[in-house]
């Protein structure tokens, strides 16, 4: 679906970006999570041609990433692939929230990230200004909950975080949550060695 068709809609739409490097079966599962707590009617899964944090040498190609991303969501229509960054090109999610929240207004969107992503907020590009236009929904990573909510982006804006859900609905931003559920063990780097792996063997075919 292009997500062309939302521009007049009144939906809750969740923000999920990231490489997706490749995506797996723990993107789907935190995703379908976030969709039955926060009562979203869409998500959209945003692939970053390049996270500007990380390493690219192992990124896969984008393409091959965004197809990925489509077949292991086919299955679920409240899920919406975007190849919106490549066409921004850009990876600064700043840029990209600004568009989608100017061109998109009738809608109410919640940006969505790891509780990894919570703990080195503070290096992204214009941090708080994203606080201050959008409301956060933080996913739990039991590796990462201590050091995140020590974090500059937690201490700066600890008044503001809520923890009921019904709150949650109601505020507008800066407003932010912490959602807690059952996580999925899967390593994406193992995953992306097996793609490497794969193509090799496809090469040497």
């Amino acid at each position: 679906m292009n997500i062309n068709v939302f521009k007049n809609t009144k939906f809750s739409i969740g923000l999920l970006g990231g490489s997706f490097n490749p995506p797996h079966l723990g993107h789907l599962f935190i995703t379908n999570q976030l969709i039955n707590k926060l009562d979203l009617d869409y998500v959209w899964w945003i692939v970053t041609p390049k996270n500007p944090l990380k390493d690219s040498n192992d990124l896969l190609i984008f393409e091959e990433r965004l197809l990925a991303c489509q077949k292991i969501t086919s299955q679920n229509p409240k899920i919406i692939v975007t190849d919106l960054e490549s066409k921004l090109n850009s990876s600064r999610t700043t840029k990209t929230l600004n568009y989608i929240l100017e061109n998109f207004s009738s809608n109410n969107f919640i940006f969505i990230i790891g509780a990894d992503n919570l703990a080195n907020f503070h290096l992204w590009d214009n941090w708080q200004d994203i606080w201050q236009k959008i409301k956060i929904a933080v996913y739990g990573r039991k590796n990462y909950q201590h050091k995140s909510l020590k974090s500059e982006a937690a201490i700066k804006f600890g008044k503001y975080r809520v923890k009921s859900y019904n709150d949650f609905k109601e505020k507008k931003p800066p407003c932010w949550i912490i959602t807690h559920g059952e996580l999925i063990n899967i390593s994406s780097t193992k995953l992306r060695k097996k793609v490497l792996n794969d193509k090799k063997k496809e090469t040497r075919r």
